[in-house]
């Protein structure tokens, strides 16, 4: 009797593991293809435009992203922890949110590029930005639909197509269009982007409105405004911190040591990205299980949900950052093009700054899917402030190797902070 019992429990075991590994492959292909299509698309830029243009464009792409995440005030780092929970949360609410998260960002968002546009009209930034401020301003607009949806969609459990949708789609169509057209000049290729970002929007939501029916067929919706600001505004914090450290190349690069440094370290970056690969698999697909993991009150799953996680983030991220460190010059000159290669001299700091960044992902993002919003916010904003300040300092006298090293100093100070919060939330140290 009692082994018959188990049966069913080893069989919804291994059911539940099985639908996870298929789960995680799926998220791993689309994930994969978005990130050698990203690469693709700024190779492509760079030997089809020249460094001045392949820099606008690199400013263009990475600063409509910070126009989005901060545009939003926080809510669109909500909407997947949100979304995670509208099973325990009921229709009406979950209604009331879905409304709410749309009204606030969609109105912060346009506000802001409406500001941009004024800005590039009025001339005062000078022709060199002009261009690229107001090309920023429109193509943020499908990038808000395209972000607010992947998030949804990866918070009601379609992490793979939330990546396929939003990434893998825009991407491979902007690439397409690039080769097809035999792009030559900054607003082509920005048009084919934004070509990108708007299918991507419009395949989303066909799929988003078909897994919402329940919410959306709601005829009562109920609102808690402001306890979801105030969650919004402590992960606006955290992300905004992080985001803008993401972007300091362009902002503290492009002024301080002109725009040719700036697609130097950029390519090296973007090249470092590629340990990030894993983890952005990973998050996607464990962030729904741990927020359910900490809604039921499930410490040691909690736990096992994130020493899972940094298992196999350690198991690919070390032979791939040895490679990196190793060969410097190869991958940067076969991905970017022979003038870039002069980024290896600082390649080694960068990718120990996106070795530490990777290990600390799942822990910043258990925060966040956990009520730790605060602490998350503490380690951005300290992270952040470093960065400014070491990057004022050092970019002056050593270009973009000192972004290098001020970007590795930020790291690794948000890195002790994050990882103190987490040891405390999953109950592995009292007190630090």
């Amino acid at each position: 009797m009692r082994c018959q019992l188990m049966r069913p429990n080893v069989r919804a075991v291994v059911g539940h593991c099985v639908r996870g590994l298929r789960l995680l492959g799926f998220t791993a292909v689309a994930v994969l293809l978005a990130r050698f299509l990203s690469l693709a698309l700024f190779a492509l830029s760079a030997r089809a435009l020249s460094q001045t243009e392949n820099a606008g464009f690199i400013y263009i792409t990475g600063v409509s992203g910070l126009v989005v995440h901060l545009g939003t005030l926080g809510w669109l780092a909500l909407c997947r922890k949100m979304a995670s929970s509208f099973d325990f949360i009921g229709p009406e609410l979950a209604k009331g949110f879905l409304l709410r998260s749309i009204q606030i960002p969609v109105v912060s968002v346009l506000s802001i590029c409406f500001g941009l546009l004024i800005l590039a009209a009025s001339g005062v930034l000078g022709p060199s930005l002009t261009e690229p401020i107001a090309y920023t301003a429109v193509a943020s607009v499908p990038l808000l639909a395209n972000y607010m949806l992947k998030e949804y969609l990866s918070g009601l459990g379609r992490p793979a197509l939330s990546v396929f949708s939003s990434e893998t789609v825009p991407l491979a169509l902007a690439v397409v269009l690039m080769l097809v057209f035999g792009v030559t000049s900054l607003p082509e290729a920005v048009l084919c982007v934004i070509a990108g970002s708007v299918a991507g929007a419009i395949l989303q939501l066909v799929v988003a409105s078909k897994l919402l029916e329940d919410v959306l067929a709601s005829p009562v919706r109920t609102y808690q405004t402001a306890a979801w600001s105030r969650m919004a505004a402590f992960t606006f914090v955290g992300v905004g911190g992080k985001l803008l450290m993401d972007r300091l190349d362009s902002l503290l690069l492009a002024p301080l040591a002109g725009l040719e440094q700036l697609a130097q370290y950029n390519s090296a970056v973007r090249t470092a990205n590629l340990l990030l690969l894993m983890p952005v698999i990973l998050l996607p697909v464990f962030a729904p299980r741990v927020s359910r993991a900490f809604l039921q009150g499930d410490v040691r799953r909690l736990r096992f949900e994130i020493l899972v996680q940094l298992a196999i983030i350690a198991a690919v991220l070390v032979p791939a950052a040895i490679a990196l460190i190793a060969f410097p010059s190869f991958f940067l000159s076969t991905l970017f093009g022979e003038p870039y290669a002069r980024a290896s001299s600082y390649m080694w700091l960068v990718v120990l700054s996106q070795v530490i960044f990777a290990a600390t992902l799942p822990l910043s993002n258990m925060l966040v899917m956990t009520d730790g919003e605060y602490p998350y916010a503490a380690a951005s904003v300290v992270g952040l402030l470093v960065n400014v300040v070491a990057g004022v300092l050092l970019i002056p006298h050593l270009s973009a190797t000192g972004a290098a090293i001020a970007s590795f100093i930020a790291m690794a100070a948000m890195a002790a902070i994050l990882t103190s919060a987490a040891a405390r939330r999953l109950g592995l140290a009292r007190s630090i």
